[in-house]
């Protein structure tokens, strides 16, 4: 309904709808200048499900959008593409199904002129054929938090937090000595996003191979993890292990949290 009349919205074509006319086409929002976004099932020549696609509309026209190479079409044809979000510039957030030899999914961004792969990938983050990245946020200019699973021989080995700035993906989040063991296990979530881009979270503190000996918070602001939380005598046990949480951030990138206390023999306090 664009004020005056119904509309119908989505792709069309021979993929979208089957010989006898069925079609099925699913919307997910739509912004304030009138732009909407949502997936439509695909099918194949017998009539068969092949999948689905993810689709903006921009006033006029249904544009596909998401990743649709080689790596996220099966040999049939099929791809699996999903909407997360959009906002009011019009940039679009999802995830496409890595097919025939990959596994996993990937994460991508449609910035209203092309779809573009965005997460971490390869390296500690590619487990034999299986990656996987998806999104948590898309900010109001554009930027996107989310998550990638890590891997090392080949088996799961965490996750680490990240942001996608415009350019490039870059990880966030405490990461160093400390907060990844020996093996490259690390767990690292972000949490709480603010409207200015900052964003609050948590990563376990790891010894050796990959012993939680409790976590940090932080906060991630201009390209910077700053630590945050307590972590003096009374927050953490003899053998140092302390445990700190993230609740809330406001505008100002003030952060809400909260640490545990330990009685002198170590238990809770």
């Amino acid at each position: 309904w664009n004020g005056a009349t119904c509309q119908s919205i989505g792709p069309t074509g021979s993929t979208y709808q089957t010989s006898s006319g069925m079609r099925s086409c699913s919307p997910k929002s739509v912004t304030r200048s009138g732009q909407a976004c949502g997936t439509i099932q695909r099918y194949d020549a017998s009539g068969a499900g092949n999948g689905h696609d993810a689709w903006v509309w921009d006033g006029t026209s249904a544009v596909i959008v998401g990743l649709a190479d080689a790596t996220h079409t099966s040999s049939s044809g099929s791809r699996f593409a999903d909407v997360f979000r959009q906002n009011d510039l019009g940039f679009v957030v999802g995830c496409s199904d890595r097919l025939g030899t990959a596994a996993g999914e990937d994460c991508w961004l449609w910035n209203g002129t092309a779809t573009v792969q965005i997460g971490l990938v390869g390296g500690p983050f590619l487990g034999g054929t299986t990656q996987r990245s998806w999104p948590l946020v898309l900010t109001a200019s554009g930027q996107v938090i989310g998550c990638s699973l890590r891997y090392a021989t080949g088996s799961s080995a965490g996750q680490s937090a990240w942001c996608w700035n415009g350019v490039a993906t870059v990880p966030i989040g405490l990461t160093g000595l400390g907060y990844t063991g020996l093996s490259g296990y690390q767990e690292c979530w972000a949490l709480r996003v603010n409207g200015n881009g900052q964003v609050a979270g948590c990563s376990q503190l790891i010894s050796g191979v990959n012993t939680v000996a409790g976590q940090d918070a932080w906060l991630w602001s201009a390209g910077t993890t700053q630590r945050l939380g307590f972590v003096d005598g009374i927050h953490a046990t003899a053998l140092g292990y302390r445990w700190n949480e993230v609740n809330g951030i406001n505008e100002a990138g003030q952060v809400l949290g909260r640490a545990n206390c330990y009685a002198a023999a170590g238990a809770d306090n």
